[in-house]
């Protein structure tokens, strides 16, 4: 029973998923409304895919919202 339940821990630590680290949007490093149309996709913390992080930036400042970057790409 005991060597069961290590193994259960064990496959459960090797499969776990990442957990994906929210990060404010670096918006100092970009300059809205004039932002790029370069796409390099952010996914936001509110399930919107972004087309880039100075979007996320203008988003922001535009609806007065706190938007962080879920994850690099697509959501």
């Amino acid at each position: 029973m005991k060597s069961l339940l290590m193994l259960a821990i064990c496959a459960a630590v090797l499969f776990a998923q990442p957990v994906a680290a929210e990060k404010p949007p670096n918006c100092k490093k970009h300059s809205p409304p004039r932002c790029s149309r370069v796409r390099d996709p952010v996914c936001g913390t509110n399930g919107i895919t972004f087309p880039n992080e100075c979007m996320l930036c203008l988003f922001n400042t535009e609806y007065n919202k706190g938007v962080k970057i879920l994850r690099s790409g697509d959501c």
